[in-house]
This record gives C-alpha cells, sequence and structure tokens, in this order.
C-alpha cells in the first residue's frame, strides 16, 4: 500500500457521508447558490453535521475542483499552513508545487509569504473554471499573521474561487467588505440543528436505532437539535432507556459517552481506547499496534453501530475518529497505567515508521517523551517536508547533541518570523560556554539580530568540521558568507555561495538560489568583473522570470545592475535601474533599504548634488543606528570617496573620520575594507602623515592584487598617483608606472567611474603621460583614455546653468545675496537658491571657495 499517498488523504481527503444520512433540503437549497458567494462560512459546535452538510452537498452535486484541507494544531504557522495548501493548489500550479513548498521552507521574512499568494491568486485566475477549497476545522488556526495572510489570499483572488470555511469559532478574518458586497454565506450553529422530523429520521434511518416516539421526542428535548447529542444521547439510550438527563453539557456528554462504551464488547472497548491515540486507522495498523489479527472485523462491527467514526476513503479502509468522541477516549487512554501507554505509543511508532508515515511515527514518540529517539528520526529525515515542523516540538535539551537540528530549528522558527524564539535559542547555546555552541550562536546573530561583531575565525574554522545534510550546508554557507566578507575573504565567498547555488537548484529551493546568486554578484562586481556580474544577474533574472512567485526579488536584479553600470559611469542606466528597483520593491528586509540608500547616496554624489547625498547619507546612518546594528565606516568612506577629490570637506570632518576608522581598527573582529583603507590613506596625506599614507595605501594595493579585487585597486592605485605627483622628488618613472597599472586595471574591469570622479586632477596626469616621448601607449590604453576625456569634458561644460554662471559673474566682484538679487532683478530667496546649488555643483562651501573652483574650471568669462 502507498501510506504516503494514505498520509496524504487523511489531510486532503473529503470524509465520506455516513450512510443513510439526513438530507438537509433547507442548507443544501440555500449552499446550491455557492457560486454566487466568495466565502462561505458554516460555524458551529462540534458534533452539530458541519463537515457532513458540506461533503453530503459535493457528493449530491456532484461537484468537481474541489480541494479539502483537514486542518488541526499543527498547521497553526506559515510553513505547514501553506505547504498544505500549496499542495492541494498543486493541479493549478503546473510544475510549481515542489519549488513553491521549497521555497516557504527558506523564508525569512513576513513579506516573502506575501509574493507567494500573489502568485497562487495569477495561477488561479488562469483556471476558467470554478474551484472550491474547503478548510475543515478552521478553529485551530489562530496565529494572527497567518490569519490576516489568508485574509489578503481571499481578498484578491478571482471570482472562479470559492472558500468554505468549517470552524467552531469565528473568523479571525476580516469580513466587513465582503459582507457590504454580499460575498458571504453564513451557516450557523441554530441552522444546523434538527428539526423535530429530522432528530426522528436520523435516529431511525441513519442511526437504525428502534426507539418509541416518546424517547425521541426525549431525546430532541435534550438535545434542542444538537445532533452530536441526539447520536449520544439515542446510542446511550439503546442500552438504558432509564437514563435521566435533562440538559446536555460536558459531564452529561461525557456520562453518555461511558454508557456507549458500557454496551459494547470488552475487545470492542479496548480497541477503542488503544487506538484512540492514532490521528487514522485501519484494520493493518490496527492489528500491529494492538497485536491481534482481528481489526477488520472489529471496525465493521463499531461501524455497524453508528458510532463516531468518520471514513476517510471507503475503498483503503481508511478511518479516524469524530473530534468529540475521541477526546473522550483519550481520556480514558490516559487512565491506563504509564508503562501500558507508553508501549502502544511505541507500538504505534513502529507500524506507522515501517508503513512510511515518519512524521506521524515521530509524534508518537514525542507524546511519551521520546525525545532522544524522536531527535534521532527527525534527523534522519530532515529532508522530509512532512517532519520539518516537528522539530517545534522537540525540547533544546534533547537536540543539543546534533549541530543539524539545531541550525534546522533556528532557521525552523526565523522562517516562521518567530524571532524571540530564535533569541532564546541563540542564548541557550552561549549558556553552555562550549566552542561548537558558541560557534553556532554567533553564526545566527549575523541574521537575528542584524550584527556581524560576534562572528570570529575560530567560530568558521569550527562550524566547516560538522557533517550536516545538503540543504542544512546551503543555509549554514548563507549564513557565514557575510562573516568572509566583512573579513575580505571574497574567493571563500564564491566558494560557498556557488556550493550554496548548487545544493539549491538539486532541490528547487528558489529562495536560496536567489540568495546565493546575489552574493556571487556582489563579489564578482568587487572584483572588477562587471561582465561576469551582468550575466549572473541575468541568471538571476531567468530564475525569477520561471518562478514568478518569487517576482518581489526582481528589484534585487535592478538594484544591482544600476550598481554595475554606476561602476562604468554610465548615469542614465544607473538611474534607470534605480528608478526599476524602486518602484519594484515589494520586501521588506534591512539590506533591501540600506542598499538602496547607499546607491542613492552615491548616484546624487556621482551627479553633483552634494546636498541631496548628503540628506541621503544622513538617512542611511539613522538607519543603521534605529536599528541598532553596527554602522560601518564605508558609508563615511564612500561620502569622502566623492568630496575629497572636489576639495569639499572641512579638516574636522577628516579628523573625526581618523579618529572613527582607528577605534574601528582598535575593534579586533572588525574588518576595514580596501574602500575605507584607500580613502583612509588620502585623509592621512591631507592631515599631512605621507608615510603612513603610502605605508597603508601599499599594503592594500598588495591585498587588492592577491584577492584580485579590481575596484579598489585601480581606486588605490589613482589615489597613490595624486599623492606622488604632489611630490616633486619622486622620479616621473614611478608615477607613470602607477597611473598606467590604474589604467589596466580599468580597461580589465571596464570601471570607469574612479577616473571620472577625479575629474581634471587625474587627466593632467595623464595628459603628462601622453606627452612623455619615451612611452607608447597600446590601443588600448589610447581608447580607455579617450572615454575619459570625453566624460569628464562634459562635466566641465555643463556644471552650471546659465542664469547660475551669471549670479557667479557678480559674485566674483564681490558683491552680498542682496547686491547681487538687485543687479540681476531677481528676488532674494531666488539668489539664496543659485548659491546653494552653485555649491553644490561646484562641491564647496563658501563663496570663496566658489570663487577659486570656478577659476579652475574656466567657467568665469574674464
Amino acid at each position: 500500500m502507498n501510506n504516503n499517498l494514505r498520509f496524504i488523504k487523511t489531510k486532503f481527503v473529503i470524509p465520506s457521508p455516513r450512510k443513510n444520512y439526513i438530507k438537509r433540503a433547507k442548507l443544501i437549497n440555500e449552499l446550491n447558490n455557492l457560486f454566487d458567494y466568495k466565502l462561505i462560512v458554516i460555524k458551529a459546535p462540534a458534533g452539530s453535521g458541519k463537515s457532513t452538510l458540506v461533503s453530503s452537498f459535493i457528493k449530491e452535486k456532484k461537484l468537481s475542483n474541489v480541494k479539502w484541507i483537514n486542518l488541526d494544531e499543527s498547521n497553526n504557522e506559515i510553513y505547514s499552513f501553506f505547504s498544505y495548501l500549496i499542495s492541494a493548489l498543486s493541479p493549478y500550479l503546473e510544475d510549481k508545487t515542489d519549488a513553491l513548498i521549497q521555497s516557504i521552507s527558506c523564508m525569512t521574512k513576513k513579506e516573502d509569504i506575501l509574493e507567494i499568494i500573489s502568485f497562487l491568486v495569477n495561477e488561479i485566475s488562469s483556471y476558467e473554471k470554478p474551484i472550491i477549497l474547503v478548510f475543515d476545522d478552521y478553529h485551530y488556526i489562530k496565529e494572527p499573521f497567518l490569519n490576516s495572510t489568508l485574509e489578503r489570499l481571499i481578498k484578491y483572488s478571482p471570482s472562479n474561487i470559492h472558500y468554505i470555511f468549517i470552524t467552531r469559532e469565528s473568523l479571525p478574518i476580516y469580513l466587513g467588505e465582503m459582507r457590504i458586497r454580499n460575498e458571504i454565506l453564513e451557516v450557523n450553529e441554530n441552522e444546523l440543528k434538527f428539526s423535530k422530523k429530522e432528530c426522528s429520521d436520523f435516529i431511525k434511518s441513519t442511526l437504525n436505532t428502534p426507539l418509541e416516539s416518546y424517547d425521541i421526542n426525549k431525546i430532541y428535548t435534550i438535545s434542542e437539535g444538537w445532533i452530536g447529542g441526539i447520536q449520544l444521547t439515542s446510542l446511550a439510550f439503546k442500552n438504558s432507556k432509564d437514563l435521566s438527563i435533562k440538559v446536555l453539557n460536558k459531564y452529561v456528554v461525557d456520562y453518555l459517552t461511558e454508557e456507549i462504551l458500557k454496551g459494547l464488547s470488552n475487545s470492542e472497548k479496548d480497541f477503542l481506547i488503544k487506538t484512540s491515540i492514532m490521528s487514522y486507522f485501519n484494520s493493518e495498523l490496527c492489528n500491529e499496534i494492538l497485536q491481534i489479527e482481528n481489526s477488520d472485523e472489529i471496525i465493521n462491527s463499531l461501524l455497524n453501530k453508528n458510532l463516531f467514526i468518520i471514513t476517510l476513503d471507503e475503498e483503503d479502509g481508511l478511518f479516524r475518529y469524530h473530534h468529540l468522541f475521541k477526546e473522550f477516549l483519550n481520556t480514558n487512554f490516559n487512565k491506563l497505567p504509564d508503562s501500558t501507554r507508553k508501549q502502544f505509543h511505541l507500538n504505534a511508532y513502529t507500524s506507522l515508521k515501517n508503513s512510511g508515515d515518519i512524521s506521524e511515527a515521530i509524534i508518537h514518540l514525542i507524546k511519551i517523551k521520546e525525545y532522544q529517539k524522536a531527535s534521532s528520526e527527525l534527523e534522519k529525515n530532515i529532508e522530509d517536508t512532512s517532519c520539518i515542523s516537528l522539530i517545534r516540538l522537540i525540547p533544546l535539551d534533547a537536540l543539543i547533541n546534533s549541530n543539524e537540528l539545531i541550525i534546522q530549528k533556528i532557521f525552523y522558527h526565523y522562517s516562521n518570523m518567530q524571532i524571540d524564539e530564535c533569541k532564546s535559542i541563540i542564548s541557550y547555546l552561549e549558556s553552555f560556554k562550549k566552542p561548537e555552541l558558541t560557534a553556532l550562536a554567533n553564526i545566527f546573530k549575523l541574521y537575528v539580530y542584524d550584527f556581524c561583531n560576534s562572528m570570529t575565525l575560530e567560530d568558521l574554522n569550527i562550524v566547516k568540521t560538522f557533517k550536516l545534510t545538503d540543504i542544512t550546508k546551503a543555509i549554514l554557507y548563507l549564513n557565514i558568507s557575510p562573516a568572509f566578507m566583512i573579513q575580505g575573504e571574497y574567493e571563500k565567498i564564491l566558494y560557498y555561495s556557488k556550493e550554496s547555488d548548487k545544493i539549491a537548484t538539486k532541490y528547487n529551493i528558489v529562495f536560496l538560489s536567489v540568495f546565493s546568486k546575489c552574493l556571487i554578484a556582489s563579489v564578482l562586481e568587487e572584483q572588477g568583473k562587471l561582465s561576469d556580474t551582468l550575466k549572473v544577474y541575468n541568471d538571476l533574472d531567468t530564475l525569477i522570470e520561471k518562478n514568478k512567485f518569487i517576482s518581489g526579488f526582481k528589484f534585487l536584479v535592478h538594484l544591482g545592475v544600476a550598481g554595475v553600470h554606476m561602476k562604468k559611469y554610465d548615469l542614465e542606466n544607473t538611474e534607470k535601474f534605480l528608478n526599476l528597483s524602486l518602484s519594484g520593491l515589494k520586501l521588506n528586509y534591512p539590506f533591501i533599504s540600506r542598499a538602496i540608500l547607499y546607491n542613492l547616496m552615491e548616484l546624487y554624489f556621482l551627479k553633483g548634488d552634494l546636498e541631496k547625498g548628503s540628506l541621503t547619507k544622513r538617512d542611511l546612518v539613522d538607519n543603521y543606528l534605529n536599528s541598532h546594528s553596527l554602522l560601518p565606516c564605508q558609508i563615511h568612506s564612500a561620502k569622502l570617496k566623492y568630496t575629497l577629490p572636489q576639495g569639499n570637506y572641512e579638516l574636522e570632518e577628516l579628523k573625526e573620520y581618523k579618529s572613527l576608522v582607528e577605534d574601528t581598527i582598535n575593534m579586533s573582529h572588525i574588518y576595514l575594507t580596501p574602500e575605507d583603507n584607500v580613502v583612509y590613506s588620502r585623509v592621512l596625506f591631507i592631515l599631512g602623515e605621507k608615510e603612513k599614507a603610502l605605508a597603508l595605501l601599499d599594503k592594500t594595493l598588495k591585498d587588492c592584487r592577491h584577492l584580485s579585487i579590481l575596484i579598489h585597486l585601480v581606486e588605490g592605485l589613482i589615489v597613490k598617483a595624486l599623492i606622488l605627483k604632489e611630490d616633486s622628488k619622486v622620479q616621473k618613472r614611478e608615477l607613470f608606472n602607477v597611473l598606467r597599472e590604474a589604467l589596466h586595471y580599468g580597461i580589465e574591469s571596464e570601471y570607469l567611474r574612479a577616473f571620472i570622479v577625479e575629474g581634471e586632477k587625474i587627466l593632467k596626469i595623464i595628459k603628462l603621460l601622453q606627452n612623455d616621448v619615451d612611452i607608447t601607449l597600446t590601443k588600448k590604453e589610447k581608447n580607455f583614455i579617450d572615454k575619459i576625456y570625453k566624460l569628464v569634458t562634459p562635466i566641465k561644460e555643463c556644471i552650471l546653468s546659465e542664469r547660475e554662471l551669471e549670479v557667479l559673474e557678480v559674485l566674483c566682484d564681490g558683491n552680498s545675496n542682496k547686491e547681487i538679487g538687485s543687479i540681476l532683478n531677481i528676488s532674494l530667496s531666488t539668489v539664496k537658491t543659485h548659491m546653494i546649488n552653485i555649491y553644490s555643483k561646484l562641491h564647496v562651501s563658501n563663496r570663496l571657495q566658489a570663487v577659486e573652483k570656478a577659476k579652475e574650471l574656466n567657467l568665469l568669462q574674464r
């Protein structure tokens, strides 16, 4: 028998209505209008006939495209619920079901599921025929965010999908808009109650219980039409007509159920109580668990007695107990001796494991607190998606010896947006003060706490020794990569990111592949392999196009491509792709907002808009501070990289920057990036520490050559050339060698930005190189230099508008703002606006600097 299929049937099969069920003409007539409503809510207590009403309606009307999900408490979290939902909808998702489920298992933010919902809505919309989606026992779903996702799914679903919620409680979903539009059909407890005639027909025909009219009337009065009460009372009356009952409550229900058991044989009672631990059963499972050979006979006998047994699949002989009856039977099972209960759970574990339903088998180990054995089974089956959610039920102390399960548990809670649980696990791991556990704690702090300063090289070396499954390795590789980035170990990032991407591709885990490719592209960009970087982003774009449920990550492609164009100094395309990334932004990750702000800041500085660039830098700093994250020097370095070439700085600012860098250097776990070191060298030179500046610069250039970090190698070489140019003792040959190396790597990487930013200063050195009679430039060097000239010259020529040039001319004569306004016949406020623009575009901060810069750029007509 196919037990994997059987397990699925327990969650997805439509319960079969019992034989000779009562046809509810009035309610069926209401349900006949099913397709006029988006949402049908059937709310009533247990035993009210909710599921029977819907399943009998489906059977009578021979409805197709009905997807039924039987929910329980295990589905009250994002991963489990949506895994079942996606599986149910798989006929409408082409070949995307597995990828979607795997992607959910790797989600790291709540917003990720919204992309899945959008994809589901779009896929369902393409299916023209009506689809009916039934959630049975929805009262188990209480998690607020999960309910809000269902609210969104329903709200945006097309008109061809109809939702039926069967629940004991009010739906925790906002229904106001749908009520106003008359899109909801609600069936309540009173409507489900039997009439006196239906009560009589039910007792006589369905339960096949021969009672007198007097007894039937009494039962109806006691039960008040509640179907579960009618069945309980009737079966109890069948055994003893001397029952003195006037009202039904929990205690009376237990009493009646006890009376029903008295009418059964000892073997039947024993069977019911001991199999009540099963979420589903058949004769084969029961024979193995109870160590008997006549389960089939007992099951048929109990069915003939019309007990609370629900047929899941008549053909396969698959059943479960009604919740009401199961609760009572469980109470009796719990009265058995501990050793007896334990043995039956162990029997159930063995039988279910042998039948292939390992997740149900593990549940029985957890129920008897056999956590070590449960952990062992879970570790062996960790790649089984039906098992992973069980990790939440196992205490941490039972997982502590398994690095695999610790990693999976943290990531499970992280994927379900349960950050507090993650923090508790990290604290627990740290309390042991063991290197292995401390290493794991430090790694996951990178994500859970959004900072990187706890990671050490020792931690990384320890983690690399762990024996883990492929998927866990992929998760861990992505977690440790940022630590390598901080330490500048780009080759290791490439290795682990590529390994993660291979695993993600093998198992079709699209979310992991997205982040793996982004890391690969980031490293290639730093290495100056801009064409290769664009190829990776093109591959990522193709992946997203093939998997529309991750379309929210499209902005990562646009953002990455914008960064490449910025390095090529293609500002038009930079702006185009940055705008595309902003317009397509749907997800809310801290790193996303920072990446966008960082790119915008650079773009503003490149365009000469000092004011906007500085404001954006301030926003970026606030973003880090507000999230209590470590503020990297790189933000301050990035600003100075653009303002230092223009002479737009205050000495006090440089001194503060120097102090910041020195403080960072004293933090042994923080790594200064090559970009930081290049900018710091320049600052040291300006502050008069030339020898120290050149020593640091030479070390940085050596590291960049060794690590093939071409972008910062070019930047460092340009800065060194500028420093050498200021020293009259430096031989021309040394200066030209440095410049030609910068040109060489600039050509190799297609990196133009650093040359353009330096403007006239670097052009002066290039002109000296061109005019040297002893040097013959290559064709590639000549073409590259031509590009630099073409890009730098327009900046000089078009830097100020016609009116701004007029203001500048009058300013040079020493006139005040008020006098400038009077001379040019413009308002004082307009003069101030022009002055702000002039300062910004010329990268200066006062009148004297503006005049000097204007003369340097030949902007004045005098």
